[in-house]
């Protein structure tokens, strides 16, 4: 459950996408009562094929759970695509 911060609402989000322009899609949910907006994250165009390249290789790794070089290589996409993320979302990066 999720609290409008506008007007106190309870509702269950429904998470929605739209197109902000050709590249970057926003990912956000609305209050039913006062149509408030929150934006839950943004992504482009490059970080939309990173998913679905991280998709294939997740898919791959629960039929063949002992490939450690996948692992890794999922590893490394998961590092990039968090880096990618807070970039265009504006967080801070995480230097832990």
């Amino acid at each position: 459950m999720t609290i409008c911060n506008h007007c106190a609402k309870r509702f269950g989000a429904v998470i929605k996408r739209r197109m902000l322009d050709t590249d970057i899609q926003e990912i956000y949910f609305e209050c039913p009562r006062c149509a408030t907006v929150f934006s839950v994250a943004k992504n482009n165009k490059e970080i939309r094929k990173l998913d679905a390249k991280m998709q294939k290789v997740k898919d791959t790794l629960l039929k063949d759970k002992e490939n450690p070089e996948l692992m890794e290589d999922m590893q490394t996409m998961m590092r990039k695509h968090k880096s990618m993320m807070d970039k265009l979302n504006g967080k801070e990066p995480d230097n832990g």
